[in-house]
């Protein structure tokens, strides 16, 4: 689905039901625009030292994925199915155990440094506390563009932990605009 055309009025135009469901539609598009919410929901994953690691996600947040961004078959990976500008959402929760240097990061195309495009990075993380990462940016994608989640610990390594359903490790993208 694309952003839908709409007919531009001019004095004396009749409305009617065809110009009726344009503006249904445009409706239809402002208050549903592809979106996708997927998370990490049933357990934690282990992210080992000094590895950037893709995040796998296991649940479509509310089943809500109309355009059809994430697949299963390829849980550490959404796919753009309408070029535009996104907000993108990371997150995750962990208990860091060793003093630690953390980075998230989402990737386009990719998974080398050339493809990072949004990158998030916390140095010295105290030990023993539960501590939540949030990221938020706006980017450009084209039509088939994919990304990953990725995220590097520099010491021990730490497993993502599940707090709440608020409070999980993932990836909410929007589409703003085109």
């Amino acid at each position: 689905m694309s952003v839908p055309e709409v007919h531009h009025w001019l004095a004396g135009d009749e409305f009617n039901a065809n110009r009726m469901n344009e503006v249904g539609d445009l409706i239809n598009w402002i208050t549903n625009p592809p979106m996708v919410h997927v998370s990490r929901q049933s357990t934690g994953q282990v992210i080992p030292s000094n590895t950037w690691t893709k995040i796998s996600f296991d649940t479509v947040v509310n089943s809500y994925d109309p355009y059809d961004f994430y697949d299963s078959g390829t849980p550490d990976q959404l796919t753009i199915r309408e070029a535009g500008w996104y907000t993108c959402e990371l997150s995750f929760s962990a208990v860091i155990t060793v003093d630690s240097r953390v980075i998230m990061g989402l990737y386009k195309n990719g998974f080398t440094s050339n493809e990072l495009l949004l990158r998030y990075d916390q140095t010295t993380l105290p030990t023993g506390n539960s501590i939540n990462f949030r990221k938020e940016s706006t980017l450009f994608f084209n039509v088939g563009d994919w990304m990953y989640y990725g995220v590097l610990c520099d010491a021990s390594g730490f497993t993502t932990t599940v707090t709440s359903s608020a409070e999980v490790c993932g990836l909410r993208i929007r589409w703003v605009s085109n």
